[in-house]
């Protein structure tokens, strides 16, 4: 959400609570628990990021729970590119693990959100 004027960052920002992926303060917002949970996991395979790529990889999640499709492939294309080009700096495996984390992240945020099951428990870590 860098760069965005501060109406487009709001509403931006709006869309994203709608979605029980941020919650308000009373100054400002902050990662919802599902957003923290994506960000622990990649740490647990040691993928490194700054704040900065922490919002990035928060956005390319959440842009992809936007898509709506609630059963991803571990090795999704468009998660796939979309972390390709945010993250030329990291390594083939890196990006298996980030792409497949995101995926995880989406299934598990649309079921939330619609109230079901996600399609596979854990299907990020083979």
């Amino acid at each position: 959400m860098a760069g965005q004027d501060k109406i487009s960052f709001k509403l931006n920002v709006r869309k994203l609570k709608t979605l029980g992926l941020t919650e308000s303060l009373e100054v400002g917002y902050r990662l919802s628990p599902r957003g923290i949970a994506l960000l622990d996991e990649l740490r647990s395979h040691d993928v490194p990021f700054t704040d900065a790529d922490a919002n990035i990889l928060v956005d390319i999640g959440d842009r992809n729970v936007a898509r709506g499709v609630p059963d991803l492939n571990a090795d999704d294309p468009e998660i796939t590119g979309q972390v390709a080009r945010a993250f030329p700096q990291y390594t083939a495996q890196q990006r298996t693990d980030v792409v497949r984390c995101l995926a995880e992240y989406v299934e598990r945020t649309l079921a939330a959100n619609r109230g079901t099951v996600p399609p596979d428990e854990d299907d990020h870590n083979g």
